[in-house]
């Protein structure tokens, strides 16, 4: 039997209060040094992902620089070619159209001189008479209107030649032009090419 007066209760209870508290405050310690190491794993992924997207801009970055390069060591070479493509296009239409027009000229027209520059093809020719020339024209661009886009006479009379030609009599001098259809996706072709040639178009 106890016979000493009861403790108060804040000290029966002390103890356990105080091995409650330190408990508590363990487990909360454990829980923020776990957060902290997720979190430290957490910001280290984050760092290698971010590295390596970098890395891949990088290289991103680099092989476009490498392409542009090519690029620009390769362009002459392909504005080469582009305008060789675009003369050749061109000497083909200035020879059908040559062609066209040698198989219309009126019979007994003296056609001395074609030649062709840029997207036109300028004529001259002694014909029996204006109205001659002028049919002449009308009949070439109703045959051809895909290859003809306008005709019209530019000069009649011994004006129209710079250099002299021999001169037929009862005729008159007719220096006609053609203005030819571009084809889809042609740009306009340059005045500096041109062909030349009595009767049909030639390197000048």
């Amino acid at each position: 039997m106890n016979f000493l007066p009861p403790q108060p209760i804040y000290k029966r209870f002390f103890y356990s209060f105080l091995s409650g508290i330190l408990l508590l405050l363990s487990g909360l310690g454990v829980g923020i040094l776990y957060a902290k190491k997720v979190a430290g794993e957490r910001v280290t992924d984050l760092e290698a992902e971010v590295a390596q997207k970098r890395k891949q801009l990088n290289q991103a970055i680099r092989l476009k620089k490498n392409e542009e390069k090519i690029y620009e060591s390769q362009q002459p070479a392909m504005d080469y070619e582009k305008t060789i493509q675009e003369v050749e296009a061109n000497q083909r239409r200035w020879k059908e159209a040559a062609d066209q027009v040698h198989q219309m000229v009126p019979r007994g027209t003296d056609l001395f001189r074609l030649q062709g520059i840029g997207n036109q093809l300028d004529g001259w020719a002694y014909f029996s008479s204006i109205s001659e020339a002028t049919k002449f024209l009308q009949e070439l661009v109703e045959k051809k209107p895909d290859l003809y886009q306008e005709a019209w006479i530019e000069c009649v009379g011994d004006r129209c030649m710079n250099e002299v030609h021999k001169k037929n009599a009862n005729q008159v001098l007719v220096h006609f032009r053609l203005d030819l259809k571009r084809e889809k996706g042609a740009e306009e072709p340059s005045e500096n090419q041109s062909r030349s040639v009595g009767g049909s178009p030639e390197s000048s």
